[in-house]
């Protein structure tokens, strides 16, 4: 008894139907060929239903099962709505179709005409039919291929992605579409322009790497667009997107095609030189913001990472190995003195060690110097920029948000439960994850929370913190080795050595330091 089977596969048309309310299409399809099968008496056995969109057979996954099964002889005959369902690919594509079908002679059947690919005339039927369905397949691709360039030359969005910080929106009074900025996001884009050509408070206006950058944003936990975290490539996609400058930029990548054995391979270079238009949707970022950022990422300068460390050890969290960044030991001399040596314990290190006694003069002097300059910099009018006070609190407007929400989801679980319209088994599970989901954006909240005391504690800390440098070196040598470094603790976040080269009793002491008052 013959067996058969049924294809189906939505086109370009059939999706533009749909977006129109013409109803899903693979359900229509259905109809029509469950229709045939009865009117024909066959017993369609499977349905292949390619739910993907591709141009090449190796693109789409039910196409190659189906070919994969005809060549195991499962099948005489394949129902389909029109043949050109089956393959819209190039010439080599075309001919693997028909040679599968005619070397096992499986039939195909349409609701216009059934085709033996063994009967003369029906191969060239079917060929012919396969080759206009590309010649309308290229005919429409390169019709949108000419509709988005002017679109983009026109200012109007035609990415597929939509930028982070941004919406895609309809234009009223014109075809295509634009770009609105989503004000959270937008304020966090601004931001990482703002950190990576004028630094923050911390770096004193030092520009800061992207890595630090996609930490600082973790830390708020602020979420990306895709992922759960910030990666430096995420940074770095919005660094050098030039749409935040209110620019749409057309054919960055363009498909390139290449075979090696017998297998077509498909690559997206980045092309050098590709068109830069001027957008119709509201920019980010200044022009001079934009130009400034892509000065330092075509330096490629590397930027310190100014993380915090989060330390145990009372001395070793001040004075740190600049090399490998591990804490620095002292070494109590064997001679019986009191003196004592600073050194790096790390294995295979080439930082070299110095006496304590010089370290410490060197950091005191640097503190006092460093005091004098600050002192300088608060009666000027120079300012510089960090980061924007608004991140936090729309940080946490938002996780308060979404806290409203769940409870308001929860609530209405339990008026469920209560009206009988929620069995006990589905309160349980309903309430089960609404309630976790409710725990887990308590604990954010109470993280950003104490992120936002402790920006109102360092603020505070910035105004008593001349009168600690100033108590500090006034009786710094009158103090205990203890003592000493309870107030240090208070004014330093850290201290870093640097020394690559031995001396002797009678040089001056050749290492560098450079130290990070706590702000």
């Amino acid at each position: 008894m013959p067996r058969y089977c049924r294809y189906l596969r939505k086109s370009r048309k059939d999706l533009q139907a749909e977006m129109h309310g013409e109803g899903e299409t693979l359900a229509r399809h259905e109809k029509i060929l469950t229709d045939l099968a009865f009117g024909m008496g066959i017993v369609v056995e499977e349905t292949y239903r390619e739910i993907v969109s591709g141009e090449s057979i190796a693109a789409r996954p039910e196409m190659l099962r189906l070919l994969d099964d005809i060549e195991n002889d499962k099948w005489d005959g394949v129902l389909v709505v029109e043949i050109e369902r089956l393959a819209r690919g190039d010439s080599r594509d075309q001919g693997l179709l028909l040679e599968t079908f005619k070397y096992h002679n499986v039939k195909i059947i349409t609701p216009l005409k059934t085709y033996d690919p063994n009967d003369e005339f029906d191969e060239e039927y079917a060929e012919f039919g396969l080759f206009m369905s590309r010649r309308e397949y290229k005919t429409i691709k390169r019709r949108l291929v000419n509709g988005k360039k002017a679109a983009a030359k026109e200012g109007k969005f035609v990415g597929a992605l939509v930028p982070y910080g941004y919406e895609k929106i309809k234009l009223d009074s014109d075809k295509g579409y634009s770009l609105r900025p989503v004000p959270r996001e937008a304020e966090v884009v601004r931001s990482i322009f703002e950190m990576y050509t004028r630094g923050t408070v911390e770096t004193k206006g030092r520009p800061v790497g992207m890595q630090s950058i996609a930490t600082i944003l973790n830390d708020l936990h602020i979420p990306p667009q895709k992922s759960d975290r910030w990666a430096p490539s995420t940074i770095r996609g919005i660094i050098t997107n030039c749409v935040y400058a209110g620019k749409i930029q057309y054919g960055r990548r363009s498909l390139g095609k290449s075979v090696h054995n017998g297998v077509v391979t498909k690559t997206y270079p980045v092309n050098k030189d590709y068109p830069i238009y001027n957008g119709i949707h509201q920019p980010l970022i200044d022009p001079e913001t934009w130009l400034l950022s892509q000065k330092i990422f075509a330096d490629r300068t590397c930027v310190p990472n100014f993380r915090k460390y989060e330390l145990q050890n009372p001395f070793a969290s001040l004075l740190r190995c600049g090399e490998c960044r591990r804490s620095m030991t002292r070494r109590p001399l064997k001679s019986g003195t009191n003196r004592a040596w600073i050194i790096c314990k790390t294995h295979g290190c080439p930082t070299v060690g110095a006496d304590l006694d010089d370290v410490e003069k060197r950091i005191i002097d640097s503190l006092a110097q460093w005091l004098h300059d600050y002192k300088l910099e608060l009666s000027c009018t120079e300012t510089f920029t960090g980061i924007s006070p608004a991140l936090l609190t729309n940080a946490l407007s938002e996780k308060q948000r979404q806290a409203d929400d769940l409870k308001k989801q929860l609530d209405h679980v339990y008026q469920l439960l209560e009206t009988d319209v929620y069995s006990i088994e589905v309160f349980r599970e309903r309430s089960g994850t609404l309630t976790d989901q409710l725990n887990g954006v308590k604990l954010d909240l109470e993280d950003l929370e104490g992120q936002l005391k402790k920006q109102a504690d360092r603020e505070k800390r910035r105004a008593l913190l001349i009168p600690k440098f100033e108590g500090l070196l006034d009786h710094y040598w009158e103090l205990s080795a203890g003592e000493k470094n309870d107030l240090l603790s208070e004014v330093v976040e850290r201290i870093e050595y640097f020394k690559s080269s031995r001396g002797t009793k009678r040089t001056v002491p050749d290492f560098t330091l450079k130290i990070y008052p706590r702000l």
